[in-house]
């Protein structure tokens, strides 16, 4: 059935069939790109949600499978991205921690990365924020100073004590994994 010359009432049966018609073509390739059923399956979601949210562009791409797929793509890149920028953070982060800066090497990143995914339960709000601005995001110390309405100098003061926080259990957790290597 050509998908282009469908009119519905309900506002719902358009995406309805589209779902039905393509989801198995969009999900076989997002699972090509992305090598994960459960991601293949969110990003799914996500592509079926924009489509609701832009229906009536959809409704009138002459390419409907084209721009769903489209769309799959972006999501896709999204998700890299949003990866990418979370290991960035990790390797800088872990390169602060060990005194060092130039970035981490790879191995040192994925021993790391449980720390670097939990720092919230180390952090508080205002803190995790902080990191993520200056390290996630690449915010200068002044434009997050200004942000927060306080000196550079102040700020500079808190992310030190912000990385020692993070220094302390960075290296508690160095104790513990040491104290499990030698039982």
């Amino acid at each position: 059935m050509n998908c282009n010359v469908l009119s519905h009432n309900e506002p719902n049966d358009f995406i309805k069939e589209l779902y039905l018609n393509y989801s198995e073509q969009i999900y076989t390739y997002l699972l090509t790109q992305t090598f994960e059923p459960n991601i293949a399956k969110d990003i799914l979601q996500e592509v079926f949600l924009i489509a609701i949210q832009k229906k009536e562009t959809l409704e009138q791409s002459p390419n409907q499978l084209g721009w769903l797929y489209k769309t799959a793509k972006y999501c896709v890149y999204r998700q890299w991205s949003t990866e990418k920028r979370e290991n960035q953070l990790m390797c800088k982060l872990s390169a602060k921690l060990q005194g060092e800066s130039n970035l981490c090497c790879e191995q040192e990143l994925f021993e790391d990365s449980e720390l670097f995914y939990n720092l919230k339960q180390y952090l508080n709000e205002k803190e995790y924020r902080y990191i993520c601005n200056r390290f996630l995001y690449d915010m200068s110390l002044k434009k997050i100073a200004a942000d927060e309405n306080k000196s550079v100098s102040a700020v500079t003061s808190f992310g030190n004590r912000v990385f020692k926080k993070i220094r302390a259990a960075y290296n508690q957790r160095s104790k513990t994994d040491g104290s499990k290597k030698k039982t």
